[in-house]
């Protein structure tokens, strides 16, 4: 498949030329290094075969010089040299069969180890409640991924209550992606405990408690299928249902445009297929959004910078929905934007791994610290 490049930053930088130049000067590279790699099997394919030429003039000299010494016949000596230069292509044969055998077992054995490999996860047995009515926390978190030494999260602790909304924020690379995975039990902390609704997360069933949890994570998918299947995707036993996938793009403003399409919400979303369109990266922010929306099972909620791509208009309108949506669930949001994390009523503050303030947006303003810094940096360009 062949999809369009972004020309408009060559053409404006002008660097257009110069990119072609690279990319022939690494061509050309590639080529030398090609023609080496020729020349050496051709060496070396004339050196291995050296010996075996080397042979077969030997014993054809051999041969036919006991015919001319009169100890053999003319029609011995050629039948000798056919039956030796025969049985030199059947063993020749042999090992290139024993050769592709044994490649074929090194296959097979990484691909028996591939199957045989278990989950490390830990396998948990019980189902979770169909509503939480006890909330989310965290006790003692520490995480660091595996062979690192760098601790990402220390000694995290924090109690969401039952249908309440979290507010995760802080500067790039504090932990608060990671945050969200070790609740989304992407990962299994290094020490501590993490427990949604009274029970440790790795104590249950893992799709079922997968199946409680509806994300917006930064890099979302963009599947190049149909509108519907984009939104349905968030709940594939109910992806046929037109209605409610449409009901769930209106929440997100994104159903005008679908319903916009010549084929509607049958319309690919990528230029691969016939009549498919390129949605810009707000447009499949909001579908995202939808997606995430639609998944009606889900006790908790997790948005993932969710309105980046979007306009404060539109960011405004589609937030205001959500946490109407999220009323009777868990709400957990990380977002630069203080606008909208000003509304969450529990806001947490990481920095380097760690919890350093906790509270409302009023409680944090008055404290002075972290919290208030970040948002008068932003606030200051709308004054």
């Amino acid at each position: 498949m062949i999809r369009p490049q972004n020309h408009l930053e060559p053409r404006l930088l002008g660097n257009a030329n110069f990119i072609l130049k690279r990319l022939e000067g690494i061509r050309q590279e590639i080529e030398t290094l090609r023609q080496k790699l020729r020349f050496f099997e051709v060496k070396a394919g004339t050196l291995a075969g050296l010996p075996a030429d080397l042979f077969d003039i030997g014993i054809n000299i051999w041969f036919f010089a006991q015919a001319i010494l009169g100890k053999l016949s003319l029609g011995t000596a050629q039948m000798l040299f056919n039956a030796v230069k025969s049985f030199k292509n059947y063993l020749g044969s042999l090992l290139n069969s024993i050769t592709d055998i044994y490649e074929n077992y090194l296959y097979m054995v990484d691909l028996v180890w591939l199957l045989n490999l278990k989950s490390q996860s830990p396998v948990g047995h019980l189902s979770p409640a169909k509503k939480f009515s006890q909330g989310i926390e965290f006790k003692n978190v520490w995480f660091k991924y595996p062979k690192s030494t760098t601790w990402i999260l220390k000694g995290i602790n924090f109690t969401v209550g039952p249908k309440e909304n979290l507010a995760i924020v802080g500067e790039n690379g504090a932990g608060k992606t990671t945050l969200i995975k070790l609740l989304g039990r992407f990962y299994q902390p290094t020490k501590g405990e993490i427990t949604v609704d009274g029970v440790n997360i790795f104590d249950y069933k893992e799709r079922q408690y997968w199946d409680k949890i509806s994300a917006v994570f930064q890099n979302f998918e963009t599947y190049p299928f149909s509108a519907r299947e984009s939104i349905g995707f968030g709940d594939v036993k109910r992806i046929d249902n037109t209605t409610q996938i449409m009901a769930a793009a209106k929440l997100t403003g994104i159903h005008d445009y679908l319903f916009s399409l010549s084929k509607k919400y049958d319309n690919p979303l990528t230029k691969d297929f016939d009549a498919g369109v390129n949605p810009s990266g707000g447009q499949w922010q909001r579908i995202a959004l939808a997606r995430a929306l639609f998944r009606k099972q889900a006790e908790i909620i997790i948005l993932d910078e969710p309105t980046s791509s979007l306009d404060p208009k539109g960011e405004e309108e589609i937030f205001e929905k959500v946490i109407d949506l999220a009323r009777d669930k868990n709400l957990i949001l990380i977002s630069h934007r203080f606008s909208t994390v000003r509304r969450v009523k529990n806001i947490i503050v990481l920095d380097a791994g760690k919890i350093i303030e906790q509270g409302s947006h009023e409680e944090l303003m008055s404290q002075s610290g972290h919290y208030a810094k970040l948002y008068n940096l932003q606030a200051k360009w709308y004054k």
